[in-house]
């Protein structure tokens, strides 16, 4: 069984991916971020932060965030698809999702370089 430590280094090259701008999200609600591909293989990949009630009496809201990959000629989970949401891809998906969400990125940095000269 593979386990999400094996994934990292492809969420942190989706990271760089997204903040050089070579990978653009769509927003399907304030929460959600899709990302489809068709090359080398059609998939897509989801990050969705949820609120559950935990702690005692349930009254403390906490946040996750899931990391969702599903196949992309069915759109659904299948053998081939996965979602982690463990503590090693906590910290990793909460930097694509600030990302994803409209964070400050590299190629929207350079932009902003061209559009407004230094003195």
């Amino acid at each position: 069984m593979a386990t999400a430590d094996e994934a990292l280094p492809y969420l942190a090259e989706l990271i760089d991916a997204t903040n050089e701008g070579r990978i653009s999200w769509t927003i399907a609600n304030p929460t959600t971020f899709i990302w489809e591909t068709r090359d080398p293989v059609p998939a897509r990949i989801v990050i969705q932060q949820v609120e559950s009630l935990g702690g005692h009496r349930r009254r403390q809201i906490s946040k996750a965030l899931y990391f969702q990959l599903l196949d992309g000629q069915t759109g659904k989970y299948g053998s081939r698809s996965a979602v982690w949401s463990t503590l090693a891809f906590a910290n990793r998906s909460s930097d694509l999702f600030r990302l994803a969400a409209g964070g400050p990125t590299r190629a929207g940095l350079d932009f902003l370089k061209t559009v407004v000269p230094l003195k």
